[in-house]
Order: C-alpha cells, then structure tokens, then sequence
C-alpha cells in the first residue's frame, strides 16, 4: 500500500490526478464512490461519460448525505440519479469518502479527502489513499454494503449485487465510527506497538472542540503538540486555545502550488515509527470523538509512513502566532444550517425491468399521503392515489407508469414532507438480474431466493431477455392513461410480456367457486367459468413451457437452464390452490420436459450433479400429479427416460444401486424446497427405474440382480439382505422374462435363506 497526495504541478513520484484515474479504470463490474457533497453536472457531464465507456456492464452507486442531497435539484442533469443509483444517507452528516472499483479478478480503492465534486478532483490538494490490497477493499466494500442494507429494504436488487462482494470477515483495517470513535481506535492501535509518541501534528480545515480533542490525543504522552492551518482555510477559534503553547501554532502550505488543502491528516511521532491517520475526518469532535449514531459517518486508515518522507518536497511548515491565526480565518457554511430534517426520507425509487416503479422510503410517521411523480424532460406531473406511510424501512410498487418520469416526492396536504427523490432506471441494464447466467452457483442461488410471484417473473425475464418482451407503458394500443396507483396494472388488452403471461396465470389461480349455492344456474355458471380459467391456465403454462422450448433450453449458457425450467414451475405451483388445476399443470409441466429434452441433442452433455437436480424435481413434480389428480404419473415417454437413463444406469454397478441412488438424491441442491425423501418419491423412482430397465436387452437386465443374488447368497447380514430385497423387487416386478431366468439361477444357491428369499420375490409377483 502506498500514500498519495494528489492534484497537477506537484512532485511526479508521489502524485495521482483522480481525472486520469478514473479514465484508465476499466471492465468494472462495481463502481461505488462515498461521498458528503456532489456535482451532478461534473459527474454526469465528464466521469460518467468515462466509466460507462470503459465499464459498460458496471453497477455505478453513489452514497451522499442525505442534507446535501436535499439541495441539489437545481443542478440535476437528465442522468442524475437516473443511469447510477444516487442514494441518500440519512442520519447525522454523512462524510465519508471513499471511491471503490471492482471485478471478479481485481479492486483497488482510493480513500481521503476528496468528495465527487469539481473541487475535489481538480482544485483542492487532496490526500488520498490508494490500495489493491484485498482486507482494505473487502473492508470498504463491508462498510458500503452495511450502510445500504441499514438504509434500503432486503430486496433491493442493488443489495444483491454487492453482496458477492462483501467479506463475512471484517479484517479491521478500514476505521469507521460505527461502533467505536475514530480517534479511540486509533489511540488503541497505537499503543500496541509503541508505549508513548514524541510529536503529534495536525492538520485540518476544520475543528471544534480542540482542548477536548488535545487532551484524548495527550493519553500517548506526547511531548509536543502541533497544530497546523493553511491562512484563509481554517475555522479555528482562538478561544479553544487556551491550553496551547503559542510555539504550538503552524501554518501549513503546499511547496509546489497555492491550492486549497482540502486533506485531513494527525502524524503520530516516535522514536521508531511514524503513524498517519488519514481520511475523510477534520480535527472535530463529531469526526473523531463520536460515532456516526450521535456524530458523522467518516471513514479512515492508520498508516506506517515517514513524516519526514510525507511532507517532503509537498509542504512547508512554520510558526504562526495567535493573532495572525485570528485574522486568516474564514467562514464556513453551517452544516446545521442546511435545514432538511424530514419525518419520512425516499431513500431509493427505481424502475424495473417491466417498467415498474418501486419506492423504498424511511418514515418516523404513519401516514395518509399522496405521492408526486413528474418528468424533468417534459415538466409532467402526475400525482397518485393516496398511500398508507408506515413507520419504518418499506417499499411501495406501482404499475403503468411512463419511463418519463424521473422524480418522486410524498406530499400532504398540498406540502412536501420528503425530499425530492431521482427515480433510477439504467438503460439496458437488468437491474433486477442479480446473478449470471454462465455461473452456475449464480443462479442456483438466485434460484433458492425466488419465492413470490414477482421474483418467479423478474427471473424468468431476465433468462428470456428477448426484444419482444416489452411493451411500452405509452403504446395506445396496450394501455389506457389512467391514474397510477400502488401494485396495480391498468393495461385494457392482454399484453404479450412474460410479466403479464404470469400475472393473468395467478389472477386466474385463485378464483373461487361458490360453496353451497342451491341454485343450479349459478352452479353451472360458475362450473363453467372454472372450465374456462382452467383451459386458460392450460394455454399460458403452454405459452411460458414454448418460450423455455425455444429461448432458454437452445442457450447452452445457462449452466442450470433445466433446473431453473422446473423450479420456476414448482414455485408456480406453490402460487395454485385448486388441487384439479395443481394436477393438472403439473402434467402439463413434466410433459414439456419430455419435449424439451427429446428436442435436446445435448442434454447428454450436462454434469452428472445436475441431472440428479432434475431427476429429484422431477420427483416432487410426479408427487404433485399423484396428490392432486389422484392417479401416478406414467413415465413412458422418450424424453425424460432417455434423457436420465445413463445416469440411472451409472448407479446399477453399486451394491445396492437403489440406496445409493436415493443416498445422493438426498444430497442434491433443493433451491430452498423442503424436500425430503418419502414413501411417494421412492415409490416414483422405482416406476422411472422399471420404465428404464425396460429398454435394456434381457442380458443386461438379467446380470444386475444375478449378481445381487449371488452376493447375497454369501452374506447373512439382515440389512443387506432388506435392501437387497427392495432392489431386486424393482428389477423383477415388471420383467417376466427376467423372472423366469432368476427363477432358473436359484439352483445355483447355496443359502436355504436366500433361495426361500427368492423364491418369495418371484411368488409375489407371479
């Protein structure tokens, strides 16, 4: 790790320009920058244009004060918050500043003074902190996505981004004030690796509560204090000087430029070994001296690092008296002074892939209130039916509403009560999709996590990915203007979307027949409005079974396409409660499968894991049929038996290949089912194994309970003999031919047990 001082005209070894930084960053998957202020017209105008060029497929967060974000509508460009997530932090004074890049084969991140502003990266003298070392950026990348989980609800699609990136260990290089004040930890870390310090110095822009400060900092048994300002960039009050030696006053100034210090450092002398901390904290007690629940959030690092080597050749440092202190003082803004303090905070809104709009929010209130969306591009504004706020983190979903809009406020009264929020919608960006298709455990642990119907459609979407499958909001020939309220969709015509394919499929679902109506009309009415939904039901599980058929299953990318196919089918069925329709989809479902693997010349070429998935879901898949329709489900079509026949087949050489066989179905991944191995999928298998054994030639039949036999004749072991006994039942219960040969093969037995064992198997089945 190294430390870097940046900006341009200064010494060349030890300085970065962030312009060019963020020119060379390429192939991002993350890109996440901490910030207290922001420039929208700077950052969408220059360093966006730059990271979208070099990191097209890169997820762009921003997280700034929630105070500042109040005050920047006037300065909002038409990207603003629209193709990044801009998201506020509410709380105390968000102040932390840290800029992180990631892929799955690199990160680096800079970490110091410089906020996303102008200022920050080509005015002031910044001090920022660059690293590749991995604890730091896991450590970063920890306090990013903790923060965001305090503040957006669990399913916000950007959580489920950065979470493959976040560490389950924190390594505790990063210093925040979560839980502990900066200035205690540092002090603690000090004092494990030396007993006092020699010399400390300062340096900040800002302060307050200096003495309070000076007398933490004087638990190291420094010799000498020091306290250095630039003239004209300071805030520091004479009055809390008092306890400070006149020789302890300096003034600080960098050699090369005139530039603003905008950097924060405190250098820990001794003897040995000099430490810096260094970051986004000011020489102020809410910085150092708090944690962010009664102080700022802020952001730092302790580094080993020669004060001699640091200053060199940046900066001078000389005396100053009080007085010219006093007079070399500037105003400062307020932070107290920006006056947004609302009762509820919009902390996030976003469109998803179906054009849906969700808000997630923070309330201190229950409330009544009405929401307000317009459009920047075309001054529309449209304001909603009334919505219950409740106390809390919560999200609100609304339908139907144009891609136009791009800002969101609650209102009461005709009054605003939350901040103007920016409604993020990244252009090609399957914002939704929080996993890749070419990883397999990707989507396997997306598949375990989809649980209600707008997970099951969000996946299924973003598989299908076609052209086709959106429909403008705007289209007059699908959709009526009508007034937008929470969760609902006001489409007049059937839209031909997967979104609405699903949504029609559940609708339907869970209509009800009246019970214990005497009028025959109303009987036959409704039977015939059953027959109906039902023949519906048939059709839409046909459309999503064709679209899988012909979009999905040819993708030789999705490693778990077949898995996906009938999970996303059993958490359909899980959404049914009409147990006829459950059964009868369900056929509908196995039936597809037939077709889809028989169509599948490469289904041969799956891993051996994943076919047992399919063999254990096609299982719970049969077990619905059975339970719902009343009658098994007959495997004797050729997709799925020729399909998983080697597998099966594979399992035949085992001692006891029907065990075993169960032994490993046990294992295989559920995606979060609660599948466990009963009466009834054993039951199953062993009608899939009959139907497969059939289509081997009589030898091959033959020679596998031969030799279970023979083994057994040998052995006296009652649990082998049980198992055998259920093995061999499956081999001879609908082979006749194979009977007759094992009833020729008991001559050649030795073990009256067996023979009686024997015998008593082909007895049963005779």
């Amino acid at each position: 790790m190294e430390c870097y001082t940046r900006g341009r005209n200064m010494v060349e070894e030890n300085t970065i320009n962030l312009l060019e930084v963020v020119e060379k960053q390429k192939n991002n998957d993350l890109i996440i920058f901490t910030t207290f202020t922001f420039d929208p017209i700077f950052f969408d105008g220059y360093i966006l244009r730059k990271l979208k060029k070099n990191n097209p497929k890169a997820l762009i967060i921003i997280l700034i004060d929630a105070k500042m974000y109040s005050k920047l509508g006037d300065n909002f460009t038409r990207e603003t918050g629209v193709e990044y997530a801009l998201i506020p932090i509410a709380g105390n004074l968000f102040h932390s500043k840290i800029f992180l890049f990631a892929s799955k084969s690199k990160k680096q991140v800079f970490l110091g003074s410089h906020n996303l502003t102008l200022t920050g990266f080509t005015q002031n003298l910044e001090l920022s902190f660059d690293s590749e070392d991995d604890l730091l950026t896991d450590d970063c990348i920890n306090y990013v996505g903790n923060l965001l989980k305090k503040n957006l609800t669990a399913k916000n699609p950007w959580l489920t981004k950065i979470e493959p990136y976040m560490s389950k260990i924190d390594n505790d290089i990063l210093i925040t004030n979560e839980t502990e004040p900066i200035l205690e930890q540092c002090i603690n870390q000090i004092l494990k690796q030396v007993s006092s310090i020699k010399e400390i110095i300062i340096f900040s822009p800002y302060f307050s509560k200096v003495d309070e400060l000076i007398k933490k900092l004087k638990l190291l048994n420094p010799e000498e204090v020091k306290i250095c300002i630039q003239r004209k960039n300071h805030n520091l009050e004479i009055d809390f000087l008092d306890s400070i030696e006149e020789n302890s006053l300096y003034e600080l100034n960098p050699t090369h430029n005139s530039r603003r210090l905008h950097s924060k450092f405190i250098v820990f002398r001794n003897t040995k070994k000099d430490f810096i901390l260094i970051g986004s904290p000011n020489f102020t007690s809410p910085a150092l001296l708090k944690t962010s629940q009664h102080g700022n959030f802020e952001s730092a690092l302790l580094i080993e690092k020669d004060f001699d080597d640091f200053v060199s050749g940046y900066f001078k440092i000389s005396p100053i008296s009080k007085e010219e202190i006093e007079n070399s003082k500037r105003k400062f803004f307020d932070n107290n002074e920006l006056g947004f303090n609302p009762d509820t905070l919009i902390n996030f809104a976003y469109f998803d892939d179906f054009d849906r709009l969700t808000i997630e929010y923070t309330s201190k209130i229950k409330k009544l209130v009405s929401v307000i969306f317009s459009s920047s591009s075309t001054n529309e504004t449209i304001t909603s039916k009334d919505i219950d706020l409740e106390e809390g983190n919560h999200f609100i979903p609304f339908s139907s509403l144009s891609r136009n809009i791009d800002e969101v406020k609650f209102s009461l009264d005709g009054k605003g009560i939350s901040n103007i929020c920016r409604i993020c919608s990244p252009k090609g960006m399957k914002i939704r999709m929080g996993f890749e298709l070419e990883d397999s455990m990707s989507v396997q642990k997306t598949l375990s996590e989809v649980v209600d119907f707008e997970d099951i459609a969000n996946f299924c979407h973003a598989v299908f990915s076609t052209p086709d499958e959106k429909t403008s909001i705007n289209d007059s020939k699908s959709s009526s203007k009508v007034t937008p309220s929470p969760g609902k969709k006001f489409s007049k015509q059937t839209s031909s979307n997967l979104f609405d394919l699903l949504n029609q499929l559940f609708r339907l679902s869970i209509t009800k027949t009246p019970k214990g109506s005497d009028n025959e009309k109303i009987r036959s009415k409704t039977n015939s409005k059953q027959r109906e939904i039902d023949d519906n039901i048939a059709r839409l599980i046909e459309r999503l079974i064709i679209k899988f058929e012909r979009e999905v299953i040819p993708r030789s990318n999705i490693l778990k396409r077949y898995s996906a196919y009938l999970v996303i089918g059993l958490k359909i069925l899980k959404k049914l409660e009409n147990s006829k329709l459950k059964g009868i989809t369900t056929v509908h479902i196995i039936s597809g499968l037939n077709r889809m693997i028989a169509g599948d010349q490469f289904f041969s070429d799956l891993e051996q894991k994943e076919k047992l998935e399919i063999l254990l879901l096609l299982l719970e898949l049969a077990k619905e049929v059975e339970l719902n329709l009343g009658n098994p489900y007959k495997f004797d079509e050729e997709g799925i038996l020729s399909g998983l026949q080697h597998t099966i087949c594979q399992f035949l050489t085992n001692e006891k290949p029907f065990v075993s066989l169960i032994q490993n179905l046990e294992t295989s991944e559920k995606y979060g089912f609660n599948i466990e191995i009963s009466k009834d999928h054993t039951d199953i298998l062993k009608n899939i194994f009959q139907e497969i054994l059939l289509r081997m030639s009589v030898h091959e039949r033959f020679e596998i309970p031969k030799k279970i036999i023979h083994d057994l004749d040998k052995n006296e072991h009652f649990e082998l003999i049980s198992s055998g006994y259920d093995t061999v039942k499956i081999f001879l219960e609908k082979d006749s031919e194979v009977r007759n040969k094992i009833n020729n093969e008991i001559q050649f037995l030795e073990n009256k047990q067996n023979i009686e064992f024997v015998k008593r198997i082909i007895f049963e089945f005779n």
